[in-house]
């Protein structure tokens, strides 16, 4: 006997319209929809995300992002693990934007936008303290921080339209690691505000942040002015740990 799946499109909406009341109205959502959107189908579930309200949509690759837009799908696409060099002049034809994790990457799209004579959108990623991926720098030590706001002053090309961080684990309630991170990740955003940086969302919570750590409002709730939910927008979320 063969087996299927059969995804309720339904119950994706009804979960996308729990998860807004959650974080409330003024907050954005980026909906992660990378890998097949879990396997579910990335382009019947991004068409219903899109009609529910999502206005911003997060993918892995630059092939799933133009998967989107060969489907007729308009809205932002973010591709969160950034563009492989090479790949940029084929995104921003495609008005795809990258979630950018180091200064090269910083350098190469701002190149891009001068060749093309025009501001490009990207996202800034910086790391908070998960060590995976994003922008490290310390703006305590000064670690890699004048290299940082080099590279952002040199780049006229470059519109930084959402800053983020990644928590590592903010379903464990029995570590402290979620709270230093945002402290972390407040200072660093103090440090490139005074530089003159100003991105109209900034985001750090994930599908458990969402979940466990929210409390109606845009900042308290760990989701800043927008939240990255994942795997909830799907039916799961990880079980709270300590």
């Amino acid at each position: 006997m063969r087996c299927r799946a059969i995804v309720d499109l339904h119950a994706l909406r009804s979960n996308f319209a729990h998860l807004q009341d959650l974080t409330g109205w003024r907050c954005s959502h980026l909906c992660v929809v990378k890998a097949n959107a879990y396997g579910h189908g990335a382009l019947p579930v991004s068409r219903v995300l899109v009609d529910a309200g999502a206005r911003h949509l997060g993918v892995a690759t630059l092939d799933e992002a133009l998967e989107l837009r060969e489907g007729g799908v308009g809205v932002a696409v973010i591709v969160l693990c950034g563009l492989e060099p090479g790949t940029e002049l084929e995104a921003a034809r495609r008005d795809i934007q990258p979630l950018i994790g180091s200064i090269s990457e910083l350098e190469r799209w701002n190149h891009l936008g001068q060749r093309l004579s025009r501001r490009l959108a990207c996202h800034l990623l910086l790391n908070s303290g998960m060590n995976r991926l994003g922008i490290d720098f310390d703006p305590e030590r000064n670690h890699r921080l004048s290299q940082l706001l080099e590279a952002l002053s040199a780049s006229a090309w470059v519109a930084p339209v959402e800053l983020a961080t990644h928590y590592a684990s903010a379903e464990d309630f029995g570590s402290s690691q979620t709270a230093e991170q945002d402290a972390f990740f407040v200072r660093q955003m103090g440090v490139l505000r005074d530089a003159g940086l100003a991105p109209k969302y900034i985001h750090a919570g994930n599908s458990a942040a969402i979940a466990y750590r929210c409390s109606g409002g845009p900042r308290d709730n760990f989701g800043y002015t927008m939240v990255r939910p994942g795997l909830a927008l799907y039916g799961y979320v990880k079980p709270p740990a300590g």
